[in-house]
């Protein structure tokens, strides 16, 4: 099996999902099964000091 998870960035200020796609990467690959992450230069809205 394969998996492609997709995110808008994964600049460290973005947060949560920077770390998780990660940690699923890590944990999929434990159990066989291949995965790839992508991104795009997504832009936030706000401000991403200030957005928790």
């Amino acid at each position: 099996m394969k998996v492609l998870q997709v995110v808008p960035s994964l600049a460290p200020e973005w947060g949560g999902p920077v770390k998780v796609v990660n940690e699923l990467a890590g944990a999929l690959e434990v159990i066989g099964v291949s995965s790839e992450i992508i991104s795009a230069q997504g832009r936030r809205v706000g401000n991403p000091e200030t957005v928790t």
